[in-house]
């Protein structure tokens, strides 16, 4: 830790404050040695733990098992894991952390676990009493069937869930969601194999839906989900190259369930700025306070000096910033803050 190195008082403020200790990334480029991580762990006291595990190199070969062994009995201190294991290395690995004993785990994400896990480390998964976040990365198609059958009381308790690159058709995701319907709050649904069709599911208390998936998966799914509370929307939609913004009948057709409900709505990766004004103008979408939609840098001298005033009742922005490291156009209004810059969802 480099504040540690400004002089000698700043370093015995570093080594007598545990909050700046909590925060442990164990990773293949960067590896801790086992003494460096004892110290880690005994200068965060009793704080609960937010650690990352990056166990993605080829040869299972890091972490070692000393490694583990220094930070294993750690784990009833553990509020936080983010776990990237191998296909390979993760039966040994997986069989090394006690998870059974994290009772403050609150929030999981699992990376690349295989049909090589042993079924009793989601079974330990199952009987986490206050987790309450989980994202889920599966390498093998076969794991989300393991991890529904071993953790539904656990789902079923989840506040937030979010679903990547699960394949192998939509019966296994459903079960996932009729367990968290009752109690989810915000779901993010990504890359997910597009099905024919849905069936029709209501989510009480849901109250964010972020969709990383094409139009037509956002179309199957919005007229299947019922969503009374939701208050945020998050379209990140993979569209054909020739395909700009969803037609009018898109919105007016899914929005009008939840349009009372809805404070922001977002919209990404769009093409162009060809039809915003049009889609500005939608009753349906003029009544939501918060309203962003991302568009490729290329557009933004077009976007600027469009003349935006024939959209009634809107003072519509356009900020030229960057969301995730890319420079795109953001195009809205906000009336829920006071900030220049739209790029707040």
């Amino acid at each position: 830790m480099r504040i540690r190195l400004v002089c000698r008082v700043w370093n015995a403020v570093t080594i007598s404050t545990p909050d700046l200790w909590v925060h442990l990334v164990i990773q293949p480029d960067c590896p801790l040695p086992p003494y460096i991580l004892s110290i880690w762990l005994e200068r965060s006291r009793t704080y609960p733990l937010c650690i990352s595990l990056d166990l993605m190199d080829d040869d299972g070969m890091c972490p070692t098992s000393r490694i583990l062994s220094v930070l294993c009995p750690s784990v009833p201190r553990w509020e936080s894991l983010r776990l990237y294991v191998r296909p390979k290395p993760a039966h040994h690995i997986c069989n090394q952390l006690p998870l059974f004993r994290a009772i403050r785990l609150k929030s999981l994400y699992l990376n690349m676990i295989s049909k090589n896990t042993p079924h009793t480390f989601f079974k330990h998964l199952g009987t986490i009493p206050n987790l309450k976040s989980f994202e889920f990365c599966p390498s093998d198609e076969h794991i989300p069937g393991v991890v529904v059958g071993c953790m539904k009381q656990a789902l079923g308790n989840l506040s937030h869930l979010c679903f990547e690159s699960i394949s192998g058709g939509w019966e296994i995701p459903w079960k996932f969601l009729q367990l968290f319907q009752a109690s989810g709050i915000v779901l993010n649904l990504r890359w997910i194999d597009c099905p024919r069709s849905v069936p029709s599911i209501a989510f009480s208390n849901l109250k964010i839906l972020r969709l990383y998936v094409s139009m037509d998966f956002a179309t199957c799914l919005l007229t299947s989900f019922h969503l009374p509370a939701l208050q945020l929307l998050d379209l990140d939609l993979e569209c054909p190259s020739d395909l700009d913004l969803p037609e009018p009948e898109f919105f007016s057709s899914r929005f009008s369930v939840f349009q009372y409900s809805l404070q922001a709505l977002r919209i990404s990766e769009l093409r162009n700025a060809d039809g915003l004004d049009r889609f500005f103008q939608m009753p349906i979408i003029n009544m939501i306070p918060l309203v962003e939609v991302l568009i490729d840098q290329c557009e933004w001298e077009k976007t600027r000096k469009k003349d935006w005033s024939n959209v009634r009742g809107r003072a519509v922005k356009v900020e030229l910033g960057s969301d995730h490291g890319y420079n795109e156009v953001f195009v809205g209004w906000n009336d829920l803050f006071p900030l220049p810059l739209l790029c707040i969802i």
